[in-house]
């Protein structure tokens, strides 16, 4: 069957420019101040826990880079805290509680001073940008108004706020938000030797992202499985035989300092934080550690199988494959006891795969849908952060709402993809009903 190009009319098409330049001049205008101090920190204030791991490691100081005496997120003192001040003074580090192979990639450009590692580092974040813009185009494109579709790409990311959040930090969640997107790219273009390989290297660095390895066993993917679980197998040997044991063995000590505990600051949109919030239990404005209970624990245990049973359910057309990978990615983001904001730049892919449902002249969902589908997508993606921090000083259901959006906006996607589910399966067995014309 053969797809005619649709142009949008005159009046969509108008909106989509200036929706399109509105957002490259937000994006531009936040590229100028980045580097100025705000509501959200410091420029760098994660990348320099990477860069000063790497310089302690590349110094021999192996014995001090898990030697962090407080337990909280944010440094005061200490021989880490030391190293960070000398090598960014303005800058108050957070602490370095990542593998010791994470440290590798850092290792190359620890020689140099860090304010010129971290303007490379967001110059080679903004090409990440230019790469997932072109991957989420390919993955997203309706059979209609193609060429405008790009401006509905370019301007989520654009005017997302966990991407400009995860800039500001100098954080990793950019590379992670481009592998996923990548991988996914990958798997549906049947390279699944690369797409699990790719994968296998996110897991060996952070290995929260195991999650869509479980997705890729329950659709079937065998072979994306096999290379991921090689490759990263393969760089956890390799960076115990070049780091040691002794500093493994320190990492999972700091690793179950941390493991079961939660904070209700702002950042953290998990279901515990939104928990603790929403009970009075957290500090909104900070990043105290506190731990989770046990039946939030056992309530999350039954949202990953009932994410199990979903994604068995998801038939294996192209849409319902979307629409599953979209559920373990919201899955990614609510579920953990931590989920910080920049992590939500992975939301952009499921609000994409959500609004295509209406970008034609026939859409694929009622038009009663579109408003709580773009409610969610705004909820998850550009909320009033500033206003809604300064909001949350008080405690209550309104603070609680207020800081709590992303989270809320990604359990409206989660429902409404479910809907999906149900009305894909309705859809197939009254196809069966009906037999072959």
């Amino acid at each position: 069957m053969v797809f005619r190009y649709t142009r949008p009319s005159y009046k969509i098409r108008v909106m989509l420019c200036c929706v399109l330049a509105a957002s490259v001049c937000w994006f531009s205008w936040f590229l100028t101040t980045i580097k100025k101090s705000d509501h959200i920190g410091i420029y760098g204030v994660d990348l320099i826990a990477y860069y000063t791991a790497a310089r302690m490691v590349r110094t021999a100081e192996l014995s001090t880079l898990y030697a962090q005496t407080e337990s909280g997120l944010i440094l005061r003192a200490g021989r880490f805290y030391e190293a960070a001040r000398e090598a960014a003074p303005g800058v108050v580090p957070t602490r370095y509680v990542y593998m010791p192979i994470f440290i590798t990639p850092f290792l190359l450009v620890s020689h140099y001073s860090f304010p010129g590692v971290a303007m490379g580092w967001l110059l080679l974040n903004l090409c990440v940008i230019i790469a997932v813009i072109a991957v989420q185009y390919d993955l997203t494109r309706p059979r209609a108004y193609r060429g405008w579709w790009l401006a509905v790409v370019v301007a989520i990311n654009l005017f997302s706020f966990p991407l400009f959040y995860g800039l500001k930090l100098g954080q990793t969640s950019i590379m992670i938000y481009g592998i996923i997107c990548l991988v996914y790219w990958l798997v549906q273009k049947k390279e699944h030797v690369t797409a699990g390989f790719l994968l296998g290297v996110v897991v060996a660095l952070k290995f929260s992202p195991i999650l869509f390895c479980l997705h890729f066993l329950l659709r079937k993917k065998n072979q994306v499985v096999l290379w991921c679980i090689l490759t990263a197998g393969l760089l956890m040997a390799c960076s115990v035989f070049f780091y040691g044991v002794p500093l493994h063995q320190a990492y999972m000590d700091v690793l179950s300092g941390v493991m079961g505990k939660s904070t209700g600051g702002w950042s953290n949109q998990s279901i515990d934080a939104f928990l603790l919030r929403l009970t009075g239990s957290g500090d909104v404005l900070g990043y105290s550690m506190v731990s989770a209970s046990g039946t939030v624990f056992a309530g999350k245990c039954l949202g990953l199988l009932g994410l199990v049973i979903l994604l068995l359910l998801f038939p294996g057309t192209r849409q319902a494959e979307d629409h599953a990978f979209s559920l373990t990615v919201l899955a990614y983001l609510v579920l953990p006891h931590i989920s910080w904001q920049h992590y939500f730049c992975l939301a952009v892919l499921p609000a994409l795969f959500l609004l295509r449902l209406f970008a034609s002249e026939k859409p694929a969902m009622p038009a009663a849908v579109f408003v709580p589908a773009l409610t969610a997508c705004i909820m998850v993606l550009l909320p009033p952060y500033a206003v809604a921090a300064i909001i949350a000083r008080g405690q209550g259901i309104i603070s609680t709402a207020c800081v709590s959006l992303p989270f809320m906006g990604a359990c409206i996607m989660i429902g409404l993809f479910i809907v999906l589910l149900i009305k894909q399966r309705k859809d197939m067995s009254a196809h069966r009903h009906r037999g072959p014309h």
